[in-house]
């Protein structure tokens, strides 16, 4: 298609959405696409008051801005071509500015629906290119809101906008809590908790404010059917705790946004309407702008070894058949920084260690100069997880890594440098769709899988989404190597649903807790009953209900109930366990003492992980296999497991780092740290009455939990634990070390993060 056939095109698609307004979304494309050929080409002044009405009038005024400092530096509309267009894109641009930010036509939509004294309440379905959080801080903005929480998924998540929040000279006056455990002389006259779900619950252990504005991202993780991955196990049970999150939200906040990528509402004639009954009876009005993809997205195919982006052909080396060759005859072809989406971990490294060793692609890195951040992170990954790394490797050939099985920082520290251009490319599973912004133009898929599940339409339309960024692309190119990807696309959305609002099904005793009594079934109505009789008789008083709220009552009941069979000796063993914790600041345990709390809490561990290295005897004295784990965990850090499972379990290091990093960051933080945190709670309570002690005033293994969870007991450690720097900056900040022995990497990274520890 040449320019006037595009002009023409786009022409026709300003007018049929100026007939019908709900052809936007197919006009919005057009205009993109139509920005993205036009470009780099020389344009007239009457070009780009064009270019500039088209934009106003697709509500993104943004896309001339880009045009304008990017790729038409210097050129300008002449006054000779202004005329009625232009006076009307000037005020057009100037109805967009809200707080001195200009937003686009949606946003402002958005913006405007909250309005002071009045209920707020809103369900927000956008592309991941429409700017969620972007409208959020506008809406605090405007409204001027006190008292403020954020819910996001993830802690990488909550760590950038908590970045965001003190890079904003407006949010300045406002105190920032992003740690769980805070007691109300800490809050200021206005304040802002930014948690994950969890953290939200365990807040609510020992608070009860009420929140005037409140924003929950991701909502659609509510319901499980959208969120199991065996990339991320952990993920196959945070529906409980986004449902629990959410509810205590919504009785807790005046206003609210909800707030997710591609959402399917229910319709009216669903049979069952449970999500609509609970955007009913919490007053929720759905906002639905699926169909504005503010970044286009254009997907092709490999045909007979040539695919097309735009009007450009991009030929494969004759003979390319596999998908390694065609990853990498992909990637040697395309001009933009790419990511490629990989169905499993070990499918990641797999096609990085293919593409490291492709001579073609080798050829292109002599082009490339040494950059001085690059270099002294690579010096920094060799001297701490060596050569034979698969990561190091790859990024010595300027390839990204990106999973799940990666320390934190190093995550961080691939999307930075991809950002910047010093990595070619990067390689990465679904993690990628956590929130994680990327500069790629480009999306190689070569798989339609989640570990063993099969991607759902959501799915692919979220990864598909990571393909161009706002005020840096105007379109985004999905290479399709499966020839499956687009079908998915194109297949039947499932409608999200929202189990404590379904009569229909049964309820565990966690769900029980919040569901209201019109959607309980008989057999809920009868198990409740028997759960309310349960906590009568178990003597527990409701504090010790309303803490660690994903675990059930009946639950605490019988761990309890075995904690009060608790020998002498066992009591004994404990102590020590907690003597040894005090002594060494948390980075010791007693293994005898340990063993006494994993004894008494396997039987009723749910996750199987967990349960297998409880349950595993190791050595002479038969220890449980997670004994010796924690113990070098706290001892020796991330890296010492690493070593174990080398020298101990002969693995070779890949495998021993994706093992450490599912061990520490899925079992350790997310699973153990629940039961541990009841059993510590329990034991207490149980202690106290024994022998007649002030609750408060009992000592348990705090100090552990602390450790497990962020590897941290200060608030500055466990703060910077949370960001992702590298594992001797916590040990200094948190106080573990005296000086400041960084290498060249740390150092950088030590000045980066001066602003967060203000």
């Amino acid at each position: 298609m040449d320019r006037n056939e595009r002009t023409a095109h786009l022409i026709k698609e300003l007018n049929l959405y100026k007939r019908y307004p709900e052809r936007r979304g197919a006009f919005v494309k057009a205009t993109c696409d139509y920005y993205d050929a036009v470009k780099i080409d020389e344009l007239t002044s009457n070009d780009l008051n064009f270019l500039r009405y088209v934009a106003n009038e697709a509500g993104v005024p943004q896309y001339y801005q880009l045009l304008e400092n990017k790729y038409q530096a210097g050129k300008t509309i002449n006054k000779e071509s202004m005329n009625l267009l232009s006076m009307s894109s000037f005020i057009n641009e100037a109805a967009l500015i809200v707080k001195d930010e200009m937003l686009h036509k949606y946003q402002k939509e958005v913006t405007d629906l909250f309005e002071i004294n009045t209920e707020n309440r809103y369900i927000l379905s956008a592309p991941t290119s429409f700017g969620k959080t972007f409208t959020v801080y506008t809406i605090i903005k405007k409204m001027g809101y006190s008292n403020i929480l954020l819910v996001f998924p993830t802690i990488s998540l909550l760590s950038e906008n908590l970045l965001k929040l003190q890079n904003d000279e407006f949010f300045s006056t406002y105190k920032i809590h992003s740690l769980s455990e805070i007691k109300k002389e800490e809050f200021g006259e206005k304040n802002i908790f930014i948690y994950t779900p969890e953290r939200y619950l365990s807040f609510l252990d020992n608070n009860s404010l009420n929140f005037d504005f409140t924003f929950v991202d991701e909502i659609y993780k509510i319901d499980n059917d959208f969120i199991i991955n065996n990339e991320t196990p952990e993920e196959n049970e945070r529906d409980t705790a986004y449902r629990l999150a959410l509810e205590y939200a919504c009785r807790n906040s005046r206003d609210l946004l909800l707030a997710g990528p591609y959402i399917q509402f229910q319709k009216p004639e669903t049979r069952v309407n449970s999500f609509n009954n609970f955007t009913s009876i919490n007053r929720f009005n759905k906002l639905e702008y699926n169909d504005i993809e503010i970044v286009s997205k254009n997907i092709t195919h490999i045909k007979r070894n040539k695919f097309e982006i735009g009007n450009k052909v991009h030929r494969l080396k004759a003979g390319t058949s596999t998908m390694q060759d065609k990853v990498a005859q992909s990637i040697i072809n395309l001009d933009e920084n790419t990511l490629i989406y990989c169905g499993r971990k070990y499918d990641v490294e797999r096609f990085a260690g293919f593409l490291l060793r492709n001579p073609e692609y080798n050829s292109l890195l002599l082009k490339k100069d040494d950059n001085e951040l690059y270099s002294i992170f690579l010096e920094h990954v060799e001297k701490n997880f060596g050569s034979d790394w698969i990561l190091f490797k790859a990024l010595e050939k300027r390839i990204g890594i990106h999973h799940s099985g990666i320390p934190k920082y190093i995550q961080n520290e691939m999307i930075n440098l991809f950002n910047k251009g010093e990595l070619l490319c990067l390689f990465s599973t679904t993690t990628i769709t956590e929130g994680v912004n990327t500069t790629a133009k480009n999306l190689i898929i070569t798989s339609v899988k989640k570990g063993i599940k099969s991607l759902k339409q959501f799915d692919a339309k979220n990864i598909a989404g990571r393909a161009g960024r706002f005020n840096v692309h105007y379109s985004g190119n999905v290479i399709d190597l499966t020839e499956e990807f687009e079908a998915v696309i194109e297949s039947q959305q499932d409608e999200i649903e929202h189990k404590n609002y379904d009569n229909s099904r049964n309820k565990t005793d966690v769900d029980l807790e919040v569901t209201l009594d019109e959607f309980l079934t008989d057999d809920d109505k009868n198990f409740k009953a028997e759960i309310n009789i349960a906590k009568v008789k178990s003597g527990l008083p409701d504090f010790i209900f309303q803490s660690y709220r994903t675990i059930g009552p009946l639950e605490k009941i019988s761990i309890y109930n075995r904690i009060k069979e608790m020998s002498l000796v066992e009591f004994h063993k404990i102590d020590q366990l907690k003597q040894v914790l005090n002594l060494s600041n948390g980075t010791e345990i007693h293994w005898e003492g340990f063993q006494t709390v994993v004894d008494i809490c396997h039987n009723f561990v749910s996750n199987s992980d967990l349960k297998h290295i409880m349950e595993t005897r190791v050595g002479k004295k038969h220890f449980s296999l997670i004994v010796i784990q924690l113990s070098e965990f706290l001892q020796k850090g991330f890296l010492g497991i690493v070593d174990y499972y080398v020298k101990e379990q002969n693995k070779n290091k890949d495998m021993a780092i994706r093992i450490t990093a599912k061990l520490i960051y899925t079992i350790f933080k997310y699973h153990l740290v629940k039961y541990l945190g009841v059993f510590d709670l329990l034991y207490r309570f149980h202690y106290s009455k024994v022998y007649k002690r002030n609750f408060d005033d009992v000592t348990g293994i705090k100090i552990l939990l602390q450790r497990l969870e962020y590897n941290a007991l200060t608030d500055i450690g466990r703060k910077l634990s949370d960001y992702g720097v590298p594992f001797e900056l916590v040990k200094y900040y948190d106080g573990s070390v005296t000086t400041k022995n960084f290498d060249l990497y740390e150092s950088y990274v030590d000045r980066r993060i001066q602003r967060l520890l203000g």
